[in-house]
């Protein structure tokens, strides 16, 4: 049975995360549920900071004339929940977010591994940033990274 280019694309971006994590305290989820700051995973360690991947949408973007072959495109999200900092000051918070989206977009728009997955008809997109550093938002470092991922989905290879 071939292997499934949506489920290779979600494995790969977890690996890019881990390894972006990999030395420092951040933990890394795939599909977890919103969680408090104050609970405490079985092994008595803190579940934040995190990185959170979420699946996302996916939607065809073209057909081809045979209709059994699509272009398709996965919309997963990627999640930065830090520890709140110990003041409302904030202090240093908007540097690191923006240090943090940075090598987020190095490593993930870079990946070669990645782009061996979509295949030559595929394709990567930044399609932006939200952050909690806005009025009416919690104001805690948190950011949101909008991906979306093109690949050939061939119905008769499967």
């Amino acid at each position: 049975m071939a292997k499934d280019t949506r489920e290779l694309i979600l494995v790969r971006l977890k690996e890019l995360l881990v390894s972006l994590a990999d030395g420092t305290e951040i933990k890394v989820w795939r599909n977890r549920a919103e969680f408090e700051v104050d609970k405490f995973n079985p092994d008595g360690l803190v579940e934040l900071p995190a990185y959170v991947l979420l699946d996302g949408d996916e939607d065809i973007r073209t057909v081809s004339s045979d209709k059994r072959v699509q272009t398709m495109l996965l919309k997963p999200q990627i999640f930065y929940i830090p520890l709140p900092t110990e003041t409302q000051l904030n202090v240093g918070v908007g540097e690191d977010l923006s240090v943090r989206r940075y090598t987020m977009l190095k490593k993930i728009m870079q990946d070669s591994q990645l782009q061996d997955i979509l295949g030559e008809n595929g394709f990567s997109e930044y399609r932006g940033l939200q952050t909690d550093m806005q009025t009416g938002a919690e104001v805690k470092g948190q950011f949101r990274m909008d991906f979306a991922f093109a690949y050939v989905l061939n119905f008769n290879k499967m």
